[in-house]
């Protein structure tokens, strides 16, 4: 079970009546429509349906070799090439990353993941009797790793390193600096790395660019798992991806690989018909559908900059790229006892549905989803801040 529902049914209340609901919680891109998939990807894909050209029968259980190849040329590093064999299509970024924590990991032994982190993580690996160890990632230095911290977790059952760069819910990026440091502890302690980059390339257009683990990395294997759904807006298409970059030096990757095959013919990979459109969406979108979406994405995520900058309650951790942002609350000027309760009480005076950080890991945190029209972010901000007003002078803790 993901522990996300045990929290999330405690704020199982009835929303305001009188107030318009604004769903903040779920990280689907395309629940309002204002965010899109290219729109030369649903006429390719009217034409192939007009023209029954959609293929309805089995494939291979690692992927196509069409979008297999796809995928290695998008994603192959300057100075390391990635190979079709490299590539395994997953149904979905979630199964990628189950299949790379049950290659790397046997039942008893741990991976570090982060925290805050989506909770899917501990949930896929306590299903395979996977231990999960926690470093922390700094508010303060928007989110990278603490680097101390996460090598003093590190021990004799440790066989791999979880990041998720882009971050969700944090809605940051890794400075170049901070994964070199990751690599560094990586190589010293012989130690493979997953990226969860589902949300690769997605950073802000004043943000330093996105830059993979794999680029980096000349002598630490990595898998970094991905898919088309969120960059894209098609989140439902549940097609995914784990790719090997195997290193000079670094952990051994051959049994790795053959370990994702078996594991494929098990999973079987996503629907056959939307592999064939991975090389359209990964060669053939135009550069300004990338261009248009992060910028848009980046105005939504202002809103809360610009909205709750001054505001003495709600304090925002500046993102950096995806789509979310992360805001602390003020427990005690407040009066709430902890994320949750604020939460569950915004929903039902506000009708403001956020998603509390205990979810991630965060306590004395919420997270939202930036992708609502910004006239719903406006207005969600300001019952916000009017919210925390109001329960601060209840409390006593006026600023």
């Amino acid at each position: 079970m993901n522990p996300i529902r045990r929290i999330v049914d405690q704020l199982d209340v009835t929303p305001n009546p009188e107030k318009a609901m604004i769903p903040l919680s779920i990280g689907d891109p395309t629940t309002f429509g204002n965010f899109n998939p290219p729109e030369y990807l649903m006429q390719r894909l009217e034409m192939m349906s007009r023209q029954r050209q959609l293929p309805g029968g089995y494939v291979h259980s690692c992927g196509t070799q069409e979008a297999r190849i796809a995928v290695a040329r998008k994603f192959s590093a300057s100075n390391f090439a990635v190979t079709p064999d490299d590539v395994f299509l997953t149904c979905g970024c979630s199964q990628a990353l189950y299949m790379a924590i049950a290659v790397l990991i046997n039942p008893g032994d741990n991976i570090l993941i982060p925290r805050p982190a989506f909770p899917l993580y501990g949930t896929l690996a306590g299903n395979l009797g996977i231990d999960c160890k926690e470093y922390p990632l700094l508010p303060e230095q928007q989110w990278d790793a603490d680097l101390p911290a996460l090598e003093a977790q590190i021990d004799d059952k440790t066989k791999a390193i979880l990041i998720n760069n882009p971050s969700n819910p944090c809605g940051s990026l890794f400075s170049q600096e901070n994964l070199e440091g990751i690599l560094d502890i990586a190589r010293r302690k012989k130690l493979p790395i997953i990226s969860d980059e589902i949300y690769a390339d997605m950073g802000f257009p004043s943000a330093p660019p996105f830059i993979s683990i794999a680029e980096l990395s000349h002598d630490v294997s990595t898998i970094t798992v991905g898919g088309i759904g969120k960059q894209y807006m098609i989140p439902g298409y549940r097609v995914g991806w784990a790719i090997v970059h195997e290193r000079p030096d670094g952990y051994d990757m051959s049994e790795i690989k053959k370990g994702l095959s078996d594991l494929a013919t098990v999973t079987l990979g996503p629907t056959s018909f939307l592999q064939t459109m991975v090389p359209d969406i990964l060669h053939g979108t135009p550069p300004q559908y990338y261009a248009d979406i992060k910028e848009r994405l980046e105005k939504h995520a202002d809103i809360f900059n610009v909205f709750l900058k001054d505001d003495p309650y709600l304090k925002v951790v500046k993102p950096r790229g995806a789509m979310y942002v992360m805001i602390e609350i003020d427990l005690k000027a407040t009066g709430f006892e902890d994320d949750v309760q604020f939460s569950r009480e915004l929903l039902s005076e506000e009708s403001v549905f956020v998603l509390p950080g205990t979810v991630f890991g965060a306590p004395g945190f919420f997270r939202v989803v930036t992708t609502p029209p910004i006239e719903k972010l406006q207005e969600a901000c300001v019952r916000m801040s009017s919210f925390c007003i109001r329960r601060a002078q209840v409390a006593g803790g006026t600023k």
